[in-house]
């Protein structure tokens, strides 16, 4: 249910985030509202071994909690099931001590798991979504009936914040200084990365295709750039049945021999989240599927291509939020409706558009910055 928020304003709220990278990202103008509406408030979160960097220096949050999985230990950082039962004994003790005033799980579908954690913690108020407010896209009668918006905006439906009083929502990140500086790149063309790697099946867009962008791209660039660009193709390291991220190295090997001998062409890994955060900052511009990156390079504000099912009720949710972007979704008269149906060109007319638009403001910003006064 969704419980009503006390009438006195709440001294320590929690909330609990429990799902992927991007679901994480997207939460982040809720906890900067938060903090705004209750300044003297003690503002935690409960977040997973995988998605709590994503509020690495995040000057809105008080505390982090790590989850302890009792059911899947080898997600945990401690692994084993007996070590797993015992540290999630010790976290349910250690945040009943904290005495919540409110626990918000501001996911937009029902997230049984966190509700049935929040419920054990002795929280004066639990705000949640029951099965008359969630939005699962999955469910047809949810699509077709209920209202679909970004899922940044989902808790503060929950808590009845106008986002508006707010004003724009951006999602935010934090950029670890050092490896920012690592992954720089010298003065020089435009660079677009390029993420390759994709979780789920139905957005993995084809090898072939990407060699075409990238090709394309090196060779001739942007048309509103008059030149070559250089491009970036980033990937997560290892292989494809490795936990949390599916490692593609294969996919860059493929790539390293359909685009040999173009030396614009950089092969740049991002084995951690962190690396890729501080890649995504350095980049111009990003082409991207539907996932993590898209909202990592959204809180970077760095414009965004994004590929995505010919799915409303995923455009509508997971768009890059605050930021210039293109998303392209397969035609009806391409015969399907996945990223893998997508064709290149239609990728590439979308980057030149986003160049022109992006890029010369970013570069005409620069320029106005370092201007003699």
């Amino acid at each position: 249910m969704t419980a009503p928020v006390p009438a006195a304003a709440p001294m320590n709220i929690l909330v609990i985030r429990l799902d992927f990278l991007g679901d994480m990202i997207c939460t982040t103008p809720l906890l900067a509202a938060l903090r705004r509406e209750y300044p003297e408030a003690r503002l935690c979160v409960l977040a997973t071994r995988y998605n709590r960097v994503a509020l690495a220096g995040n000057t809105d949050v008080d505390e982090i909690f790590t989850y302890v999985y009792s059911r899947q230990p080898e997600r945990n950082e401690r692994p084993g099931k007996l070590r797993a039962l015992w540290d999630r004994l010790c976290l349910v003790r250690r945040l009943r001590k904290e005495r919540f005033d409110l626990v918000v799980i501001p996911n937009g579908g029902r997230n049984q798991g966190s509700i049935t954690f929040a419920h054990q913690l002795g929280a004066r108020r639990i705000v949640f979504r029951d099965r008359e407010t969630e939005f699962d896209d999955r469910n047809p009668e949810h699509v077709a009936s209920r209202t679909i918006e970004h899922e940044a905006l989902s808790g503060f439906r929950l808590l009845d914040l106008p986002p508006e009083r707010h004003g724009p929502l951006h999602l935010k990140l934090v950029a670890d200084p050092a490896r920012l500086a690592a992954q720089s790149w010298s003065p020089g063309p435009p660079v677009v990365g390029l993420f390759v790697t994709a979780r789920d099946p139905a957005r993995i867009w084809p090898t072939a295709h990407w060699a075409t962008l990238a090709r394309a791209l090196a060779e001739t660039g942007g048309a509103a750039e008059g030149g070559p660009l250089r491009v970036a193709i980033l990937w997560s390291p290892g292989r494809p049945d490795q936990p949390f991220i599916r490692g593609d190295d294969a996919q860059a090997d493929t790539l390293r021999q359909a685009l040999a001998g173009l030396p614009n062409v950089h092969f740049v890994p991002t084995p951690t989240v962190d690396d890729l955060i501080a890649v995504a900052a350095n980049l111009d511009l990003a082409v991207t599927p539907d996932g993590a990156p898209v909202h990592i390079c959204a809180a970077l504000d760095r414009p965004v291509v994004a590929l995505f099912e010919n799915r409303r009720e995923k455009t509508g949710r997971w768009y890059p939020l605050g930021v210039p972007q293109r998303l392209v979704t397969a035609t009806a008269e391409a015969g399907g409706t996945s990223v893998g149906d997508i064709a290149p060109e239609a990728v590439l007319a979308a980057v030149q558009a986003l160049l022109q638009e992006s890029v010369r403001k970013r570069a005409a910003g620069r320029a106005a910055a370092t201007a003699p006064s």
